[in-house]
Order: structure tokens, then C-alpha cells, then sequence
């Protein structure tokens, strides 16, 4: 016999790790942010990765983390 629809114990276990998983992504960025901003590191190598860090990467793990 064929099933339809979803195995609500399944869901709810599924749920539960992207949410953790989620918390893991945003306490990634956050570190990485962290590490980032205290590290020394000078020239336009530094300016076009932060700048890329803060215009793109961070965002996109913090939409991924949504």
C-alpha cells in the first residue's frame, strides 16, 4: 500500500535538528565575526574581505540559519 503525507514523529524529529543545526550556523558566524574583527591584518585585502564578509558570506549564514 502506497502512504501519503508525512510521519509526524519523523517531522518533529526533523524539526528539531534544523533548529539545532540552525543555532550551530549562527554561533558559527558569529566566531568566525569575532575572530575576524580581532585579528590584525591590514591593505586591501583585508578591506575586500571584510567587506565581502559583511556584504555577503555573514548574511547568507544568517539567511541559511532563518
Amino acid at each position: 500500500m502506497e502512504q501519503l503525507g508525512l510521519d509526524p514523529a519523523q517531522m518533529k524529529a526533523l524539526s528539531n535538528t534544523m533548529q539545532k543545526e540552525a543555532g550551530s550556523i549562527e554561533a558559527s558566524s558569529g566566531t568566525v565575526d569575532c575572530k575576524l574583527r580581532a585579528t590584525w591584518w591590514q591593505g586591501n585585502d583585508q578591506k575586500q574581505f571584510v567587506g565581502q564578509w559583511d556584504g555577503q558570506h555573514r548574511k547568507a549564514l544568517r539567511s541559511a540559519a532563518d
